[in-house]
């Protein structure tokens, strides 16, 4: 039925993965240059262009990968199991979205030079905190599949 609560989780969780692609990440600020890192690449904002360059392919993959295992997990509400391994395959998938940014992050901060770390800001957006926002909603849409299936295994011993 896609009118239960954990549909609900992972209808949201969907719209926060979108939304991963239109928010940064992290936003740099080295002397008069701005960077920001984002689910698309790492983009100059402001200064003369430097010709660092970053590609997020790989993060670009598993964002889309999680929408479509979004997607996919929301209609499976018949097949409770494949339900619930969809969950937690997606639950991995967004823990190795937070770790690829942090790992693009310490990469960014070493390519563009040891002397600027000194003159360094770095602001993190709101785009960061949407891999923890759905953890949490894949976390509670799993336990909620998971009452499911124990109330119809509870109701199937009773006949």
């Amino acid at each position: 039925m896609l009118q239960r609560v954990q549909s609900l989780y992972l209808a949201i969780a969907f719209i926060l993965g979108i939304l991963m692609f239109f928010f940064p990440f992290i936003t740099y600020g080295f002397f008069s240059h701005k960077f920001e890192l984002s689910v698309l690449g790492l983009h100059q904002l402001v200064g003369e262009p430097v010709l660092y360059k970053i590609s997020t392919v790989p993060l670009i993959i598993i964002s889309i990968l999680v929408e479509i295992i979004f997607v996919v997990a929301i209609f499976l509400y018949k097949n409770r199991s494949l339900q619930m391994r969809m969950i937690r395959l997606n639950m991995l998938l967004n823990l190795l979205i937070f770790v690829a940014v942090s790992l693009y992050s310490t990469q960014v901060e070493n390519g563009l030079g040891v002397e600027l770390k000194n003159q360094a800001t770095t602001a993190y957006s709101i785009g960061i905190v949407f891999p923890l926002i759905n953890e949490v909603l894949l976390f509670l849409a799993l336990r909620g599949v998971k009452k499911d299936d124990e109330l119809v295994r509870s109701a199937d011993r009773i006949r």
